[in-house]
């Protein structure tokens, strides 16, 4: 059971402990707008005022760096008070005094001069600190410096791509590699790995896909210790012993059956007796041995002597995992070994890198925490530093908590009395996919007490002095419902994550009289009328946003003085900056914001929206891609229908079919364009291209030029401040500059759009986790008709034995499971924190639109964000009615001229030279999703594939893709003739590969005009960074196709299309992708595909097919032809090998 606060003290009485009693270490559980930074500031006060503690000698840790900066102005203020005037004004309490005021004045005076140099920082900052004082136990050279991010990033990705590249050559059976491995001190050698790694491929695992099990080992080293000591699995394989003993136990099974009529023998026990007999018999190998379909219903207890269908059921089934246990131990093997080669070899170059001295961000931690892990370091920096505070503590983790733990006991076995001060609240926990732990909190809270006999003791503090007392009132009903059912869920799991219990929030006589208000709205005659029920949430997310619109104008008419806010003299209407609509995701914020523009409901973005995702920056990236690699066909068609060159689909086909297109043709004028910039890519540094190309592509023009979007021009302006930074600090260009950009794009840390605060007067939106620390007169939370991230936890350390589990495809490591749903529930319980903490910005009004679609039992689907809001107050509907919100006084009235938002400016001439770049802008805002056809042709190769970072994002690109692509491939699913596995060339080193696959390709489509594979693929290979023996590859992959009877057909076709791009919608989705050959033999039309694989096996090679269909359905439907045959070329080791279907 974890301690409870002490609930006895009043708030007061522990207040005045908090302030005065600086002898005694105390934790503090304080709840939101409970004032716990000001209670922070007053202890710190008395410890630097009246008991002479240097400021030098205090650490204050924050977990943001404006955290940081807001204490020290707060410091800095009362400090600067206290020395001109010997007291402190306290709001509301009157001044603070002390005894002795010319001492106080002198006192404060020397706090605010060290006040500079002081420890108020985030604990990153501290652990460089330390690292600073003790360089060379840390494993450091004397100067250590923090790496810039930008250059931290890119040289991540690097060391992923270099350990990918050195399994790559294990596979090969490189020597150099082997020997690598074999220094490595864990019990695999390289042998050893490439055994493992043969496995894995021969099971369609890829290399490439352990990249992100490489990256987030490289981010968390100094978590790896338990990995690297965990055992691999054993050696063990499914053999033919293991089968007759299964057949033994099976036939035990069956002979306490008395009567062989019953519906358990018949079901279960014959057929897998008939089945290993079978098989054992035929004598085949035991791990081809197939398990018969068996149905488990059924069953009479009294046909069975000494035990019942049952217990036989469960022996089978147990039987039943224990033979994929079997069958699966060398895969397991083979995961745990090159588990065990990654996690040693991150560790080696995390090392290697320290001790260069220039340490990234997350070494800081790591380090810190092996440095005081030695006693005389601790002890050392113990009477350094007097008394360390930790603000926001519900954010720590266990290698922070060790950290500050060892500095606050030295060399004791504990801390002692006065040296720790920890403030945290366990139901604002919210940045798990930061490493913050609750778990690690809620032990620290337990074992607080125990420190000492005495001098550790925990209080609460439950005032509330930021919502008016209906506000807090209502988020104590709504959220002592769902705390509650919480701990009921947890209390059902064996080894759940943490919940917390939840204690009300009071409220101050000083607060008795604010105005407040909980609206609960939900349009019950709209639902109604749209009648749906289960997932399908458009229309409810349509009701929602409508909902928040008719918010927003009842607020602003205020119809009956219900939408107030305090002011010094009592009072006063709301305004729209007043007004905050929080979210969960980047995604939601940008269809509120869409719903504001549409509206004419001005606002202010604050972060909403990560800027690598921004629409008007993800153009821009998508023709920077095409720049980057110009030989990529694919990424060069993408750029001109990108609404920045605004190619439409049939002036693409129109252009292709030209044999002489005119230069005035759209299609010339872009590829005119994207050649002119590509040559300036060559001519210009990355920082002063990226400036003449944005000016280029009328960006900033267009924005400035429509109303609703000149607030998004700041984003284009950061995207050119970023690229000045990373070539700073990086000195790459071009191609790695968007890579780059493409992780941020993916990464739930990614960089933030610019704050848009410029005084404009609007509607602030802003993610929750955004509006952490801040509050506002009104808050909107929203999103709550949305869709919840299906996102499965692909990588994590096990909570019991410090062991990293991952998932492979369609393989784990032998604890992922248990882990997965660890994190699956611990993730639940963190949606719940996370609307609490939006409930707690709101000062006066608190509006949830609550439109979740329900299912048949009235309860809303746990799908969706605000489903356990809804269910929770089912309980509560008579304390907290739903209202419609359509129904509000003043919902329907426009906004005053005054609050809506600015009409055109005067800029004719901007608005003509942008006018079709605008009709793309929007017409790209509202079409259909796209898609490639390989998307479509491996959706299914890739369902099981890891994804991304955990993050609190609700959708991802990735996955929203792989869905689309399943989708699209189910509705196009045919029986494939059966083919059989092709062997590749394996002594074509880099073959494989993207960059090998598009410079092969390229000189595929030049081949025919006369020149020599040898002359094209030295000019084409460096545009994909090959080096020589990668031509000499190319080269040979390209006379090998050359050899095949599709091409040499092709030659002598009387009609003959190569690189044909192709577009098309199936199921009101955009579809589009390259055709390498398409030619007519004869009277037959055949569609040919270059197939660089170094192995394909039967699956993939009807997945290829499947990609040719669709090309097939999209020529024959653009063209009027029907397309015979569909050929696969491959390497092969004796030359080309083709694959044929006839459709």
């Amino acid at each position: 059971m974890a301690q409870q606060p002490n609930l006895n003290n009043s708030d007061d009485a522990n207040r005045h402990l908090i302030t005065h009693q600086v002898e005694e270490s105390i934790f503090v559980e304080a709840g939101a707008g409970s004032g716990k930074t000001f209670q922070l500031v007053s202890r710190i006060i008395t410890l630097v005022i009246e008991n002479d503690v240097p400021i030098s000698r205090i650490v204050a840790i924050t977990f943001t760096e404006s955290a940081a900066a807001e204490l020290v102005t707060r410091l800095r203020r009362n400090f600067s008070e206290i020395a001109r005037s010997g007291q402190l004004d306290i709001k509301h309490a009157g001044p603070r005094t002390f005894k002795d005021t010319e001492l106080a004045k002198q006192r404060a005076s020397e706090a605010l001069e060290a006040l500079p140099g002081a420890a108020i920082e985030t604990l990153h900052s501290f652990c460089m600190r330390i690292l600073k004082i003790f360089p060379l136990e840390a494993g450091l050279p004397p100067r250590v410096e923090k790496a810039n991010d930008l250059l931290a990033d890119v040289a991540s990705a690097e060391r992923v791509n270099e350990t990918l590249a050195l399994l790559s050559a294990s596979l090969q059976g490189d020597a150099e590699t082997n020997r690598l491995v074999d220094e490595l001190p864990v019990p695999v050698s390289g042998a050893d790995l490439r055994g493992a790694l043969e496995c894995l491929t021969a099971n369609e695992v890829r290399v490439n896909q352990l990249g992100d099990v490489v990256g987030w080992m490289d981010a968390h080293w100094g978590e790896l210790d338990q990995t690297l000591a965990a055992p691999t699995h054993p050696a063990e394989r499914l053999t033919v012993e293991y089968l007759r003993g299964m057949l033994n136990r099976v036939e035990q099974l069956g002979s306490l059956c008395t009567d062989h009529s019953d519906k358990c023998f018949v079901n279960v026990i014959a057929p897998l007796q008939a089945e290993l007999r079978e098989h054992l018999e035929q004598g085949k190998h035991p791990e081809h041995f197939c398990k018969p379909h068996l149905d488990f219903r059924g069953g009479a207890k009294a046909k069975w002597a000494g035990t019942t269908p049952r217990e036989v059921k469960d022996s089978i089934e147990e039987e039943l995992r224990n033979l994929d246990k079997k069958r699966l131990a060398p895969i397991h093997r083979a995961l745990t070994q090159v588990r065990a080669v990654l996690a040693a070899r991150t560790v080696a170059l995390a090392q290697q890198r320290c001790r260069t001295g220039l340490i990234e961000f997350h070494d800081m931690i790591y380090l810190a925490q092996r440095l005081v892990r030695n006693s005389a370091i601790a002890q050392a920096l113990h009477e350094r530093f007097h008394t360390i505070c930790v603000d926001e503590f519900q954010d720590t983790d266990p290698a922070q908590l060790e950290i500050l733990r060892n500095i606050a006991r030295g060399s004791a076995e504990k801390p002692v009395p006065g040296k720790l001060f920890l403030v945290g609240d366990p139901k604002q926990s919210i940045y798990r996919f930061r490493n913050a732990d609750l778990d690690t909190y809620m032990h620290a809270r337990q074992e607080f007490p125990t420190f000492g006999e005495t001098g550790h003791s925990v209080v609460h503090l439950a005032n509330n002095f930021r919502s008016a007392p209906a506000v807090v009132d209502g988020v104590n009903l709504m959220f002592n419902e769902l705390f509650t059912q919480a701990a009921h869920q947890a209390q059902s799991v064996e080894d759940a994550p943490s919940v917390v219990d939840f204690i009300p929030m009071e409220y101050p006589t000083s607060t008795k009289d604010h105005p407040g208000q909980v609206l609960i709205l939900r349009n019950e005659d709209a639902v109604d009328a749209i009648g749906t029920k289960g997932s399908d949430s458009t229309a409810h997310r349509e009701i929602e946003m409508a909902d928040i619109a008719s918010l927003i104008k009842a607020a602003m008419a205020n119809e009956f003085g219900e939408y107030l806010k305090d002011a010094q003299s009592g009072t006063a209407p709301l305004e729209l900056e007043d007004i905050a609509i929080l979210v969960p995701t980047h995604t939601i914020a940008r269809r509120v914001i869409d719903l504001l523009v549409a509206e004419g409901i001005p606002y202010v973005s604050e972060g909403s929206t990560q800027l690598f995702n921004a629409p008007e920056i993800s153009e821009l990236l998508t023709v920077l891609r095409a720049l980057a690699d110009p030989a990529d066909k694919f990424t060069h068609v993408a750029a001109l229908r990108s609404a920045i060159l605004g190619c439409s689909d049939r002036e693409l086909a129109e252009h292709h079919q030209l044999e002489n297109p005119p230069e005035d043709h759209p299609v010339s004028q872009a590829k005119a364009w994207l050649n002119q910039q590509h040559m300036l890519t060559r001519k210009l540094p990355l920082h002063a291209f990226m400036a003449q190309f944005v000016a280029s592509s009328a960006v900033g023009e267009a924005l400035v030029a429509e109303p609703s979007q000149r607030n998004n021009l700041p984003r284009v302006t950061l995207l050119l401040e970023i690229v000045e930074e990373f070539v700073a600090s990086t000195g790459l260009g071009l191609r790695e500059f968007v890579r780059w950009a493409e992780q941020q794009a993916t990464s739930s840390q990614g960089i933030s759009e610019p704050v848009l605060d410029n005084g404009t007067k609007g509607v602030r939106v802003m993610t929750i986790h955004r509006s952490k620390g801040r509050e506002f007169p009104m808050v909107i939370i929203a999103g709550m008709a949305h869709h919840k991230s299906h996102h499965v936890q692909a990588r994590g350390l096990d909570k019991g034995t410090g062991v990293l589990e991952f998932k492979l495809g369609n393989f784990t490591t032998s604890g992922y499971d248990a882990m997965a749903e660890y994190e699956k529930l611990a993730a639940q319980f963190e949606a719940i924190r996370l609307l609490y903490v939006a409930a707690t910005r709101a000062r006066n009004t608190l509006a949830i639109p609550l439109e979740p679609p329900l299912k048949s039992g009235g309860y809303a689907s746990t799908k969706f964000y605000g489903a356990p809001l809804y269910n929770a107050l089912r309980n509560l509907s008579h304390h907290l009615p739903m209202v419609s919100a359509d129904k509000l006084p003043g919902a329907n009235r426009p906004l005053p001229k005054e609050d809506q938002a600015p009409g055109h400016l005067d800029l004719d001439a901007a608005r003509q030279h942008v006018a079709q770049l605008q009709a793309h802008l929007a017409h790209a805002a509202t079409k259909a999703p796209r898609i490639s056809v390989t998307s479509i042709a491996h959706a299914a190769d890739h369902a099981g594939e890891p994804g991304g970072s955990a993050e609190p994002e609700a959708e991802h690109h990735c996955t929203a893709t792989m869905s689309t692509g399943i989708r699209i491939r189910d509705l196009l699913a045919m029986e494939r003739d059966p083919h059989t596995k092709v062997l590749g060339d394996f002594t074509l080193s880099t073959a494989g590969g993207t960059s090998f696959g598009s410079a092969v390709h390229e000189v595929m489509e030049l081949l025919p005009e006369g020149r020599s594979a040898q002359a094209l693929a030295e000019s084409i290979a460096p545009l994909h960074d090959l080096d020589p023996q990668a031509i000499a590859d190319v080269v040979a992959a390209a006379e090998c196709f050359a050899a095949s009877e599709p091409y040499q057909y092709s030659l002598k076709a009387q009609k003959v299309y190569r690189e044909l791009p192709v577009f098309d919608r199936i199921e009101e989705v955009a579809v589009e992708g390259i055709i390498d050959v398409l030619y007519l033999d004869g009277q037959e039309w055949v569609i040919a595909d270059f197939k660089t694989d170094r192995a394909a096996t039967p699956e993939t090679i009807g997945s290829y097919f499947l990609q040719l269909e669709v090309y097939a359905r999209i020529v024959e439907k653009a063209m009027g032809i029907t397309v015979d045959r569909l050929e696969l070329i491959f390497l092969g080791a004796n030359g080309p090998q083709v694959r044929v279907e006839r459709r």
